[in-house]
């Protein structure tokens, strides 16, 4: 049996609506469901399920954050489920969990920013066929990280459900999957996949993040992190186990239902963004960023 370890409530939290200074009262306040985050040069860059515009949050050392804004469009279409950053070409990349693709499956779509957060050419297809008969169109990839290794650039795709299909009952949980891409010059190719440890044993997966060989995994149903490792083979990669989390409760209950993206601050921090909460007991917690420490 796993040993789960129980966070600490975060250093910090904010509601998003309070740290935009030009968010659109409220249209578009209730269209800040978020869904990914990266951490770039002390500032907090953060996707949104129903938006297509992208919120900039810049760090502070005093209480967390600082006021940030929208950039981009804040009319309700669809948006991204995650966002990675390439240190490489200095550009961030959104991902589209899912698009129509032929008559018969999904694939995910990769739209290209620059580091200001402007769309750089056409959204492109990921080769990734996900058949209609075993997944939803709202369950594909919910997770990205950029990973380098010698000349060639990675993206790791965290699928939501088991194995890639749609099943998140809470009688099916675990093999968790990263599907890996490969870039070559304009498009990205399949590589191959990777499927996460037995330990990580949760419903669903929400998010992924990696930083040197530390990765860093939520679920939103479960309510739980992985922290672990990956190692860089010679010609592949292996995860290896650490740690599970639990989310803080209150009276023995989940508030943190809906967390959606992660990535880390340092070796012993993570931010976390939250999506829109459907349980009554959960909605102090919906739409926001908040700070946790990694209990040692």
């Amino acid at each position: 049996m796993n040993m789960v370890k129980t966070l600490n409530y975060p250093r910090y939290e904010k509601k998003l609506a309070s740290l935009l200074t030009n968010i659109k009262v409220p249209e578009s306040a209730r269209l800040l469901e978020a869904s990914g985050v990266v951490l770039v040069d002390k500032d907090y860059i953060v996707v949104f399920d129903e938006m297509y515009g992208i919120a900039r949050i810049p760090q502070c050392s005093e209480n967390g954050f600082k006021q940030g804004e929208i950039i981009g469009s804040q009319n309700s279409r669809e948006g991204f489920e995650a966002i990675a950053f390439d240190s490489n070409e200095n550009c961030f990349y959104g991902i589209v969990e899912n698009s129509a693709y032929q008559n018969d499956c999904y694939r995910p779509l990769i739209q290209k920013f620059t580091r200001d957060l402007v769309p750089s050419g056409n959204p492109y297809q990921l080769p990734l066929n996900l058949p209609l008969d075993n997944i939803d169109p709202n369950k594909g990839l919910e997770g990205a990280a950029i990973v380098h290794k010698e000349n060639s650039t990675f993206i790791f795709g965290l699928c939501e459900g088991k194995n890639c299909n749609s099943d998140d009952s809470k009688k099916s949980s675990g093999q968790g999957m990263i599907q890996i891409f490969e870039k070559n010059g304009n498009n990205w190719e399949h590589y191959g996949t990777l499927q996460l440890p037995l330990e990580v044993d949760f419903r669903d997966f929400s998010d992924l993040s990696i930083q040197q060989n530390r990765i860093a995994v939520i679920s939103q149903k479960s309510a739980r992190l992985w922290i672990g490792t990956l190692n860089v083979e010679r010609d592949s990669w292996q995860l290896s186990h650490k740690n599970i989390y639990s989310f803080p409760t209150k009276k023995g209950k989940n508030i943190y239902c809906n967390i959606e993206g992660v990535d880390w601050i340092s070796e012993n921090q993570l931010v976390i963004v939250s999506d829109i909460a459907s349980k009554n007991r959960c909605k102090a917690k919906e739409k926001m960023i908040h700070v946790f420490d990694i209990p040692q």
